[in-house]
């Protein structure tokens, strides 16, 4: 049977966000969805093109790559894309047409391959960043100058490689306090093969200098 996307239960959502009439914000999360990343998120943007804040997580997408139309929220300050399929999937280079996005989550997807799109690098909004347990490979994109950057992890993505971009970083907050009084690092890219080059300044984000990495 093919993966069907039910439009017509949106009217039936558990939590949506209204302003002036509209629809501005959709929290999808345990839907059920099962239909290709394409169908789901072209029939929101046809429905709802003024989201502020979009959460597909904890649903069992088909396998595809996620559409670019998903850059054309202009107005979205809030993604979570977490645990949001069970095929394989990637993700366009147009990221940074989001201007207004603020909190990014992509999360724990085993299925999501390819690179980190180095469109992500001009979201100049962007206070947390979010891209923890994917199967991301390539060198890692310089998220360094990121002027509102207070958190960024990119955890267990074994396959990311590269050197980190020594002296920004500016922006993180550390330690970052969790709710509950316990701290953490505003970076974490442990579990990755990225390493500091020689010289390095800033966060270490749980990574080793490059010269200690043996090679072969």
């Amino acid at each position: 049977m093919q993966p069907r996307f039910p439009l017509h239960t949106l009217k039936n959502i558990r939590y949506a966000d209204c302003a002036n009439g509209r629809i501005i914000g959709l929290d999808l999360t345990y839907f059920g969805l099962t239909a290709t990343p394409e169908l789901v998120i072209n029939t929101i943007y046809s429905a709802f093109p003024d989201l502020c804040s979009l959460d597909l997580s904890k649903n069992s997408l088909a396998a595809g790559p996620v559409p670019s139309i998903i850059c054309e929220f202009s107005k979205l300050e809030f993604l979570s894309l977490r645990n949001f399929t069970t095929g394989q999937t990637s993700l366009p280079d147009c990221f940074g047409n989001l201007r207004n996005l603020e909190f990014l989550y992509i999360m724990r997807n085993s299925g999501l391959t390819g690179f980190i799109p180095q469109s992500m690098t001009t979201l100049d909004s962007v206070r947390q960043l979010h891209l923890d347990w994917n199967d991301f490979s390539g060198d890692i994109p310089d998220f360094s100058k990121l002027p509102n950057l207070g958190l960024f992890s990119a955890l267990r993505n074994p396959k990311l490689t590269g050197k980190l971009a020594s002296g920004g970083f500016k922006a993180l907050d550390n330690p970052l306090l969790n709710r509950d009084g316990t701290s953490r690092n505003s970076c974490d890219l442990f579990g990755t093969s990225v390493c500091l080059p020689a010289g390095y300044t800033g966060p270490e984000c749980e990574l080793m200098p490059c010269s200690t990495l043996v090679v072969g």
